[in-house]
């Protein structure tokens, strides 16, 4: 069976405990990696336009970055497999397959995969019940579509809450690095999400919040990732235009850039490159708010 050791890019499950947030999403330690900002470079590689037009291909588009889209591309191509190929084993809501091995229509599968299915679930956050699907798997399939290729986890789930002072909560985990040749979602591009989610509805008056941690990679831009530590963006905040916590920009050389917001309430704030303005970039979180009932 798949276990934590599969998976290089996050730390493993926490130790079960209430962590007290309404919000949090259980299972998982919130933050899989913590840049280093002391080791920023020597000299900055890219300019405060680069880091706008970096931010600019990832933040409009957080919310597509969820891992049902991993989940239902695995799931459309597995049920490709016939003639026991592959062999799978299903026990209470998991099913399991690890083997190689080819149908009949020439459909491949290399690997191994665990995905499991529930519903109502306390897990460890007593103040909900959950449904999700957690994929475990190392694999690559192949269809005529083309290659499905993963490594790591892909977790997405639903919290009903249970409890007065908490709200819908909807939470996503991809860690590892996921792609399927001509898929019309994330994974048939260039971009590959490392990215904890978590979206919440407060009802009270209707106003979405959402925190992200981790990055994305595989930038068309000048820079090679955009990070996120302990993002937290509330609809219903003074200044919706700006996020808390930390955006971060790295190069190809290793060196970190941090949109710092000013009190202008624009979306815009200085880029620092070592502690150093270096002009100024601009983000549209809008988008990460731009849902009715459900945020995928």
């Amino acid at each position: 069976m798949l276990t934590c050791a599969l998976v290089l890019f996050f730390a493993c499950a926490g130790d079960g405990e209430d962590s007290g947030d309404p919000g949090a999403s259980p299972g998982w330690e919130s933050t899989p990696y913590e840049p280093d900002l002391e080791d920023a470079g020597a000299t900055p590689q890219l300019t405060a336009s680069d880091v706008e037009a970096a931010l600019d291909e990832v933040v409009p588009r957080l919310r597509d970055f969820h891992a049902g889209a991993v989940v239902d591309t695995y799931e459309e191509v597995m049920a490709l497999g016939s003639g026991g190929c592959p062999d799978v084993t299903s026990f209470e809501g998991t099913v399991y397959w690890g083997e190689s091995c080819s149908t009949g229509a020439g459909v491949t599968f290399t690997g191994e995969g665990e995905l499991t299915t529930f519903e109502d679930e306390y897990l460890d956050l007593p103040s909900f019940v959950w449904d999700g699907r957690d994929l475990y798997v190392e694999a690559t399939m192949t269809t005529s579509q083309g290659t499905w290729d993963g490594a790591g986890v892909a977790w997405q789930r639903y919290g009903e809450p249970t409890a007065q002072g908490a709200f819908p909560t909807w939470t996503s985990r991809i860690a590892g690095t996921f792609s399927y040749e001509g898929s019309d979602t994330w994974l048939g591009g260039s971009l590959r999400p490392h990215l904890d989610l978590s979206i919440t509805l407060d009802q009270l008056d209707q106003a979405r919040e959402a925190t992200i941690n981790g990055g994305v990679t595989g930038l068309e831009s000048a820079a090679e990732a955009a990070w996120f530590h302990e993002v937290l963006s509330l609809e219903a905040s003074s200044c919706p235009e700006e996020p808390e916590g930390t955006l971060l920009v790295r190069d190809t050389a290793g060196g970190w850039y941090e949109l710092a917001f000013d009190d202008t309430c624009d979306g815009c704030g200085a880029v620092l490159f070592d502690g150093t303005d270096i002009g100024e970039a601009c983000i549209d979180i809008g988008p990460l708010h731009a849902w009715d009932t459900a945020p995928w």
